[in-house]
């Protein structure tokens, strides 16, 4: 008799935590899954801040918090995950006692560019005997920029000066003689009647003389895909992405007015890629956004309009591509105006065959990606 009674208070006990953690478990209960960013260069750590507060008395004795990041987040706690799929999922396993708050920075690296979502957060939630278990999923949506990182080496430093020349070269012959727009450091390319004596004798350093010009000049930098099945070399045209924004922030910082345009397809809206002129420090922002916006798997298959380009009498105009097609160079050749200057830099390998047109050779100036 007394085993039942004893079996019968249990099992009344049993039922009555049952009841009050089904009717309370989620009361009281908030959970987020923040990021500290919303944008940062590849190669970098972002720290998700995970948040999990239970403001009432009754404890939680198992909460599993679950979510996904894109596959090229590396977890810096788990780095030896195998993921197999293209996201990788991450699981938490906490408990939670009464009226408490847990706080995690969950640290990532991502590796590689792009336009990311953190998504809806799972969570399940374990009753005090194991033997139940509630679920529910948290809506949410926060974007993470993710900008292509920079390229650094002697040959690209060459290439800048060659085209920084070739922009004060223009912009000797359309300066105002009479409008004194500030001073500047002596660059090789200047002559010695435009140094600023005075100015260079209180610096100690040679400076010159800044006139405005009769009218802007600006760079037009033109990022070309080639078309692709399916199989292309991603790398190289990453790097191209990358070679954009260096070239861009770069000439932002000289205090030229850029231009982006692309035949690469926004990863959301599937249009073109293209950012219009302007200038500043905060214009480069906009230039990268629009370049981890590139999705590279729909290929370069939309024709850029490169005759209106060309049109723009103020624009040097920049094309970075790794394209040598007969059809592409027999588009540009047919496109440019005979009077036109461009530059058209052309990244390769070494074990790449380099074959451009013979009117377009003194345009051309080829990288080597291996020593980049």
């Amino acid at each position: 008799m007394r085993i039942f009674l004893l079996l019968f208070v249990g099992y009344i006990i049993f039922f009555l935590f049952e009841y009050i953690f089904r009717k309370q478990w989620k009361k009281h209960l908030s959970i987020s899954l923040n990021s500290r960013k919303d944008y940062l260069y590849e190669g970098e750590k972002i720290e998700l801040e995970e948040e999990i507060k239970n403001q009432k008395f009754l404890p939680i004795p198992a909460i599993k918090i679950k979510f996904a990041v894109d596959r090229s987040w590396i977890d810096l706690e788990n780095v030896n995950v195998n993921n197999v799929t293209d996201q990788y999922y991450r699981n938490d396993l906490l408990s939670v006692g009464s009226y408490e708050q847990i706080q995690r920075n969950l640290k990532f690296t991502c590796s590689k560019r792009g336009y990311y979502v953190l998504g809806d957060v799972d969570v399940f939630v374990s009753n005090f005997f194991f033997n139940r278990e509630y679920v529910f999923r948290i809506k949410k949506e926060q974007w993470v920029y993710v900008f292509p990182r920079r390229c650094h080496s002697k040959e690209l430093e060459f290439v800048y000066k060659n085209i920084i020349g070739e922009i004060y070269t223009r912009r000797n012959l359309l300066e105002d003689p009479f409008s004194f727009a500030g001073i500047r450091d002596y660059q090789s390319y200047d002559g010695m009647n435009k140094v600023n004596w005075k100015a260079s004798a209180k610096t100690g350093r040679l400076k010159v003389n800044r006139l405005e010009s009769t009218t802007d000049i600006s760079i037009h930098i033109v990022l070309y895909f080639q078309e692709h099945n399916g199989f292309w070399d991603s790398e190289i045209e990453e790097y191209l992405i990358r070679l954009a924004a260096t070239m861009a922030e770069s000439f932002l910082k000289d205090g030229i007015q850029v231009a982006l345009s692309s035949n690469g397809c926004d990863v959301e809206t599937k249009m073109q890629v293209g950012v219009k002129h302007g200038a500043g420090e905060h214009h480069i922002e906009s230039i990268d956004r629009g370049l981890a916006r590139i999705d590279l798997s729909q290929g370069g298959s939309k024709i850029i309009d490169f005759t209106s380009i060309f049109e723009e009498e103020k624009d040097l105009v920049i094309l970075l591509t790794d394209c040598q097609s007969e059809n592409f160079m027999e588009q540009l050749t047919k496109a440019v105006p005979r009077e036109k200057s461009f530059f058209w830099i052309l990244p390769y390998y070494r074990s790449n065959i380099i074959a451009i047109k013979e009117d377009l050779r003194k345009n051309v100036i080829t990288i080597c990606v291996e020593e980049s």
